[in-house]
């Protein structure tokens, strides 16, 4: 990450000043600058190859340490090729059209083109694969271990033979869960987020039941597994029902945050806030089982109410907190800066993805006609999508690098990454997905006729107001940027939409709202910065200078 950001897009390019000057040793700086970037750019390629190969050549090896290898390079970005189609059909394309539920049509599928230019998740899947089938062999000893103590137990304490040894450790054991249950937060937003299945089902996820006390050696101080009292009376798992919330409901009855308050009070928020966030991306994946299987309407619209029980939830016990958040975001501590707005990145990103899931069960009319002409009527799916992308606009002002940010000051992060809270996000995709689609919908609000019964004022308030939100998905989409290739060029494309989108209001009805058009300034503020979101040709005028090279494999 440390040599993207120097590197890839260092500021002395990324933020280029208009006034160049012309002097020979102006012109031999930027040829420096620019063999400079080629070098760190075909290293950066070698590095990312090299470390594929490598775990190509050791996924059959069976080693938690390559697990961990494969978790994390799922996480780094691809480098992507200037053969990409990205450069001249998402820049020339045709204008985007908005959609009744507030979405840009074709916007959309230039977004999930440039985003599965990468490809699949298969490091994850296969990290999650090996994960699992380790857990059914741990599961598969525990049975024989009690098997054989039962066996010893029915004899009169006779040795009827060693049991088989644990190949873990009791804090090994607790370590491998941790890891377990980490892969499947991760398989769960890639899941969703990929529109794949997944690979560890709700059912095989479960934590299992503590087995009798009796079957195990009484010298054992501690249970082998890290088990939950979380089973009905028949037996059944709660886990991704309604167990997270019942948890979190006796935990809150009495108290919710609200900032200011101690920090370790934050902190505790933000943990307990973090299953429910996994939970609704859970119940994402189950929508699209279920739709995927053709599943009856009875169960459709229970899923639909589950998810949007997991979304009202939310908003009622955590979004206060998260609003106070973004309102108090510079007089944060930079721990917490990062940490809420990582986490709400991922939230509102499954909002937007319920709604795209509930929009697509109501197209096929797989629900009960009485529930989609509700949802029709009461326009759910809008404002969903409404609620969620301006969330994370919001989440973009105030998260973005600035002059007079407070982030930069603590000394937590990498400087690499401690110009804004956002750039410290790990997996960088989730953001670039979250504020592409959030980017998009705003797109898709500017002059789209607002809503029935809004006058033209009204309807122009709002025009004017999702293009200044629309503006600031695309700087954040700028800043990341700065280390993802994919950002970049989301960033570019959603530009170029918002500048096509304005032009053509403006040619119909002047005066325009913007005048000027050039990259992003670190030393702007938002007010400065809002007349100045877009460039005219980002990808020839050099202001936004970046290095394609070729990307075999």
């Amino acid at each position: 990450m440390a040599t993207e950001e120097e590197s890839d897009h260092t500021p002395a390019t990324f933020f280029s000043s208009d006034n160049r000057s012309e002097s020979s040793q102006s012109k031999l700086n930027d040829r420096t600058a620019s063999s400079s970037l080629d070098f760190e750019r075909s290293m950066q390629e070698t590095f990312w190859h090299q470390a594929r190969r490598a775990l190509q050549e050791t996924a059959e090896i069976e080693s938690f340490r390559v697990i961990f290898a494969h978790i994390i390079f799922s996480l780094t970005q691809r480098p992507l090729s200037e053969r990409l189609p990205s450069q001249n059909s998402f820049t020339n394309g045709p204008s985007p059209t908005t959609s009744e539920n507030g979405a840009t049509v074709s916007g959309l599928t230039e977004l999930d083109l440039i985003i599965e230019s990468e490809g699949p998740p298969l490091f994850l899947e296969t990290a999650m694969r090996q994960l699992f089938s380790y857990r059914c062999k741990l599961e598969r000893i525990d049975r024989q271990r009690a098997v054989q103590m039962a066996k010893r137990e029915g004899s009169d304490g006779a040795n009827s033979g060693s049991s088989q040894a644990d190949p873990l450790s009791i804090g090994d054991r607790k370590t491998f869960n941790l890891l377990f249950w980490l892969g499947v937060m991760f398989d769960t937003l890639s899941s969703a987020m990929h529109r794949r299945p997944l690979v560890v089902s709700d059912e095989d996820s479960d934590i299992l039941p503590e087995p009798p006390q009796d079957l195990f050696p009484p010298a054992s101080d501690e249970p082998l597994m890290s088990y939950s009292p979380m089973f009905t009376k028949d037996g059944e798992s709660t886990l991704w029902g309604q167990f997270f919330l019942q948890e979190k409901r006796f935990r809150h009855s009495q108290h919710v945050a609200r900032w200011p308050c101690a920090l370790e009070d934050a902190a505790a928020t933000l943990c307990d806030a973090a299953p429910v966030k996994v939970l609704l991306f859970r119940k994402v994946t189950h929508l699209q089982t279920l739709l995927s299987r053709r599943a009856r309407h009875e169960k459709l619209e229970e899923a639909i109410q589950d998810a949007l029980q997991v979304h009202q939830y939310w908003n009622d016990t955590y979004g206060r907190f998260i609003l106070d958040c973004v309102a108090n975001h510079d007089g944060l501590p930079p721990r917490i800066q990062s940490w809420y707005v990582v986490l709400a990145g991922h939230w509102h990103l499954a909002g937007l993805l319920l709604a795209d899931m509930v929009e697509a069960v109501d197209k096929a009319q797989m629900g009960r006609e009485a529930h989609r002409l509700f949802r029709q009527s009461s326009r759910l799916i809008w404002k969903l999508r409404k609620q969620n992308a301006y969330a994370v606009a919001d989440l973009g002002r105030c998260s973005s690098p600035r002059a007079d940010s407070s982030f930069p000051k603590g000394p937590e992060f990498h400087f690499a990454v401690n110009k804004g809270a956002l750039l410290t996000e790990p997996w960088t995709v989730v953001l670039i997905r979250s504020f592409g689609k959030a980017g998009y919908i705003l797109l898709g609000s500017i002059s789209s006729g607002g809503q029935r019964g809004q006058s033209d004022e009204e309807k122009d308030v709002q025009s004017s107001e999702a293009e200044i939100q629309c503006g600031f998905c695309v700087r954040a989409l700028w800043y990341l940027g700065r280390k993802s290739d994919m950002a970049y060029l989301v960033a570019t494309a959603l530009s170029n939409a918002l500048k096509n989108k304005i032009n053509i209001r403006n040619a119909a009805a002047p005066p325009p709202l913007t005048e000027t058009f050039s990259a992003p300034d670190t030393q702007q503020s938002d007010t400065e910065f809002l007349g100045q979101y877009l460039s005219p040709n980002l990808l020839d005028d050099g202001t936004f200078a970046f290095s394609f090279s070729p990307v075999s494999g």
